[in-house]
């Protein structure tokens, strides 16, 4: 293996807690190393592909490090996906699935299929965005995991005092990066699978005295909803986000509670090709960049492409964002054979356009295809979005070059 992943170094960190579960299940560093252990040892001969269902549980935390730990590929799968759609298996010949039978959590063995080759690198394996009638994956090394865990316990200053709750699925790219980052980093994970919606996962948070709670833009709507703001919880460090544009005015609303409550707010940028993270604003830049991405993360590095293919070097004009950094995926893999394919080069074209502020902090301007050429001219689809919401209307708007349509709610 090219790099130690935090999955074998579990043991140095002796007695320190590692898990604490809402059923009252406690773990140290040592404990858990004790079980992964086991848990690898318990693998078949390795060489073969791996689907998990990772559920918020022991149980599959375990599984989910034992692979890391002992080599094994491992696909992350939605609890209950693999059985009604066995595609992913078939597609990439996957020997073993983890999941939940009649006796509880375990790995069973998969109808004999050719055993595909696999690249020695290869770690990790998430289903792309938005994907439908195909198992289409993102193919993530060691090398890619290790260090956007590294990166991202860096910026968000993750220490072994850190206690971070899992608000998030495991299946999930950012789920599985707050597990990976506080992991590396020796600090708890508080583990639960209840929603912020539900009250038992505050008692859970106040009584572990959890030190940040991440979210998409949904957990926001949900803290709104619930009051939030005007709660107070002693033991939180932060609030981080991403998996979605964040309304400035919400974004300005959160920056100002955590300047009078002193704490800190992460607005956050990733896409799953990236491991997922790549960029994040600075809290204490967050009140002056409202609508931005912010900055690369430690490792990283932004540039902006133009239509002409030339970079985009002046202020506020808008090009295609392009990333590079060790968290670059491998590429994609549509097939068995694609996981012996080495890695590709550590540039990620986002899709995504941006423009650079001249404090050099990025914001998203639009999608690149999210654009319709009407009587020569090139509108934003996106563009026409923010200006319908800042009118205080809910929609949506599509198109194509013949027709820009804006869907309003109500009448």
């Amino acid at each position: 293996m090219s790099v130690l992943l935090f999955a074998r170094r579990l043991r140095e960190r002796g007695a320190a807690s590692a898990i604490v579960t809402d059923t009252g299940v406690r773990l140290s560093y040592a404990q858990l190393a004790e079980a992964v252990e086991a848990q690898a040892a318990r693998l078949p001969a390795p060489g073969r592909l791996v689907i998990l269902e990772a559920a918020n549980t022991v149980d599959c935390v375990v599984a989910y490090l034992a692979c890391l730990h002992a080599g094994y590929p491992v696909v992350l799968a939605e609890p209950g996906s693999t059985a009604a759609d066995p595609r992913t298996s078939l597609t990439y010949g996957a020997a073993l699935v983890y999941r939940e039978g009649e006796h509880g959590w375990g790995f069973e063995a998969l109808p004999a299929t050719p055993a595909p080759a696999l690249h020695p690198e290869l770690c990790i394996l998430l289903s792309t965005s938005g994907t439908t009638g195909s198992p289409k994956l993102v193919r993530l090394s060691r090398a890619n995991i290790q260090s956007n865990a590294a990166a991202i316990a860096d910026y968000l200053g993750i220490g072994a005092n850190d206690r971070a709750i899992t608000s998030l699925p495991l299946y999930y790219s950012y789920g599985m990066s707050v597990l990976n980052s506080h992991l590396h980093a020796g600090a708890t994970i508080l583990l639960t699978a209840r929603s912020v919606a539900d009250p038992q996962f505050w008692t859970f948070f106040e009584e572990e005295a959890a030190t940040s709670l991440s979210g998409v833009p949904f957990t926001f709507d949900l803290l709104e909803r619930m009051g939030f703001r005007g709660r107070h919880y002693p033991s939180l460090r932060y609030l981080a986000q991403a998996g979605g544009r964040l309304p400035a005015e919400r974004v300005r609303l959160y920056a100002q509670w955590a300047a009078a409550a002193r704490k800190q707010v992460f607005v956050m940028y990733g896409q799953t090709e990236a491991s997922p993270r790549m960029a994040y604003v600075p809290p204490e830049q967050l009140l002056e960049n409202i609508d931005a991405i912010g900055v690369a993360i430690p490792g990283g590095s932004f540039e902006l492409i133009g239509e002409d293919g030339e970079p985009v070097l002046a202020a506020d004009t808008p090009g295609e964002l392009v990333y590079r950094g060790p968290n670059v995926m491998m590429g994609y893999a549509e097939s068995a054979a694609d996981l012996a394919l080495g890695c590709g080069p550590d540039v990620l074209r986002t899709g995504d356009l941006a423009c650079r502020k001249e404090n050099g902090c990025y914001a998203i301007v639009g999608r690149k295809s999210r654009f319709s050429k009407i009587v020569g001219l090139r509108i934003s689809l996106d563009e026409i979005e923010r200006w319908v919401h800042a009118r205080g209307l809910q929609g949506i708007v599509s198109g194509d070059d013949a027709l820009v349509v804006v869907a309003l709610t109500g009448a």
